[in-house]
């Protein structure tokens, strides 16, 4: 993560995801024309990516926390 990136935690999943977008194309165009900012973009598209990935995790934690365990389904006389 970027020291000066702000905290993202707060923004919505659409938001994170349109801000990947953007830094991907300014990442893109850095390496073309500015090779030592694309390293900055980089540190901070990270950082974004991260973040979506840790929510990911947590959908998935919270899906597989609801899920019925299967013992409930078996019934034994």
């Amino acid at each position: 993560m970027h020291p000066l990136q702000s905290d993202i935690t707060g923004l919505t999943d659409q938001e994170i995801e349109n801000k990947i977008h953007e830094l991907s194309k300014k990442y893109f165009q850095a390496i073309r024309f500015v090779p030592g900012a694309a390293q900055q973009i980089s540190m901070m598209l990270e950082g974004y990516k991260w973040e979506q990935q840790r929510r990911a995790i947590e959908r998935e934690k919270q899906k597989t926390a609801d899920e019925p365990f299967f013992e409930d389904l078996i019934k034994i006389d």
